[in-house]
């Protein structure tokens, strides 16, 4: 019985790994899109300003 808790306590470790490095891949995903989301909105302006009225 020793030797299952020992095992179920590395099942579960390697699961928290394995979650943050899904996490982690989300969040950097997320902050590469918000930078190419500003970047547009910054062309989207200058082009509404140089449009003549």
């Amino acid at each position: 019985m020793r030797l299952s808790k020992n095992y179920q306590r590395g099942v579960s470790l390697i699961e928290v790994l394995i979650t943050l490095i899904v996490l982690g891949m989300g969040l950097m995903s997320l902050a590469k899109f918000q930078g190419t989301v500003i970047k547009d909105n910054g062309m989207g302006k200058e082009r509404t300003v140089a449009v003549p009225q």
